[in-house]
């Protein structure tokens, strides 16, 4: 097996690939420029619709102009979107007196007496949630100590 591949690599160093094996017909790169200048002249002007080399031409505008239409629509859409959805938050105490100490809004007297009241009724609630995660531990065995320091 090695000697035939030995004498078929022998065979091609003797000589058989010495000269080039393509060879070009005769005058050919005499008229190749014209006939390439030909191709590309048919290539350009083959049969393409007036229309079709209009829009060639201002496809990069077209590109433009649409891609500005679909930013117009995705911001148009959102803003409705934003507007339409937007939820009143109710007014946080503290941002109430502020507002007022500006005298931005005007409100009797009883109006601050309910705020006041909320305060405080929050602030219960709170202790009583404490106080019964307090009960709920010193029931379970942990020393009261050690809750009064985290708390």
């Amino acid at each position: 097996m090695e000697d035939k591949r030995k004498d078929g690599v022998e065979q091609l160093h003797n000589g058989a690939l010495k000269g080039n094996p393509y060879k070009v017909p005769n005058g050919y790169f005499d008229d190749f420029p014209m006939q390439l200048q030909e191709r590309i002249y048919q290539q350009e002007h083959r049969n393409v619709p007036a229309w079709l080399r209009f829009m060639h031409l201002l496809k990069p505008q077209v590109t433009v102009a649409l891609g500005v239409a679909v930013f117009a629509i995705i911001s148009v859409t959102t803003v409705h979107y934003l507007v339409n959805n937007q939820q009143s938050q109710p007014i946080i105490p503290m941002e109430y007196a502020k507002m007022t100490e500006g005298g931005m809004i005007e409100s009797s007297e009883q109006h601050f007496i309910d705020i006041l009241l909320e305060e405080e009724q929050s602030a219960k609630q709170e202790n009583l949630e404490q106080e019964a995660y307090i009960n709920y531990l010193v029931d379970e065995g942990i020393d009261y100590g050690t809750l009064m320091d985290e708390f």
